[in-house]
């Protein structure tokens, strides 16, 4: 990952790439806190920070929760609000990337801010720009922000969220940059925990209704004259993700036989690298 400091040497106002030599497998999770209020001065922001902080402090426990540490998260004060970064590499495609993002929003507690408009305490939003963006930016660390009336601030990287009050820089050579940009890799483990972040959200609103008694005469192996069913696992053991409504159709066909019947869906879907034996078990008991 390039450094931040060696393309922020130029006063850039918003933002500048840093990731133009990088792969673009590379997905920048980009998280904003705001007070959510139109706020004129550096007193302003001041009497918001308390607010901002534990807010910051909740998204950061979100994050960490996901098995991503502290040393891949970058949290750069902004003049107003906090901005949250996390480099990361091996996601599927958008879709899954999308899914993280608002996981990782729901686990915070924190409200989504999707009007714009004024609300109470501090908010979470989408950076738009950051997400549609078909190459990965990352906010320029150096850069001026002039919102706020007769103060210039510059964006800097927070090492804590303990100050006492809004960490405003006024100088350039005050910066805070990163040593280095780690990126973070997401794994099977990552993938879990977003599979039993789903799976407790469905089975909350899931009302139970009782144990369903299933007929379980026949054998397993004609299902495997069905076209669909001999192709979703031919394409498991080719590698093919296998989508939810796969998932499901499996779930619903295979639990008629019974344990014997849950044991073949998880050892269908144990060849997708996607594979979570406690989401996959909740999925055939709802």
């Amino acid at each position: 990952m390039s450094m931040a400091n060696q393309v922020a040497e130029f006063n850039i106002v918003g933002r500048y790439r840093v990731d133009s030599s990088n792969s673009d497998s590379v997905y920048e999770m980009w998280f904003e806190i705001d007070c959510n209020k139109d706020l004129r001065s550096k007193e302003d922001v001041k009497s918001e920070w308390n607010s901002l902080s534990k807010a910051g402090k909740k998204l950061l426990s979100a994050l960490n929760t996901f098995g991503i540490g502290d040393e891949y998260i970058l949290i750069k004060s902004s003049g107003r609000g906090l901005h949250f970064s996390v480099f990361t590499d091996g996601f599927r495609d958008d879709k899954q990337y999308a899914n993280a993002m608002l996981y990782i929003q729901k686990q915070s507690g924190l409200s989504l801010n999707v009007k714009q408009s004024e609300s109470k305490g501090a908010v979470w939003g989408f950076d738009s720009p950051a997400i549609a963006s078909s190459r990965r930016k990352i906010r320029e660390l150096g850069g001026q922000n002039d919102k706020l009336s007769g103060i210039t601030h510059y964006v800097s990287l927070l090492s804590n969220l303990d100050c006492k009050s809004y960490p405003f820089v006024t100088k350039a050579k005050e910066v805070v940059y990163p040593s280095e940009i780690k990126i973070f890799q997401v794994t099977k483990d990552f993938i879990n925990k977003m599979h039993e972040f789903e799976t407790a959200a469905d089975t909350k609103e899931t009302i139970d209704s009782g144990t369903v008694v299933y007929q379980r005469d026949g054998e397993i192996a004609k299902l495997y004259g069905c076209p669909l069913i001999a192709k979703i696992a031919k394409d498991a053991e080719a590698k093919v993700h296998i989508t939810n409504p796969q998932r499901i159709f499996l779930s619903q066909t295979f639990t008629f036989f019974g344990e014997a019947g849950e044991h073949e869906v998880h050892r269908i879907l144990a060849f997708d690298d996607d594979y979570s034996e406690g989401y996959t078990q909740n999925q055939l008991k709802t």
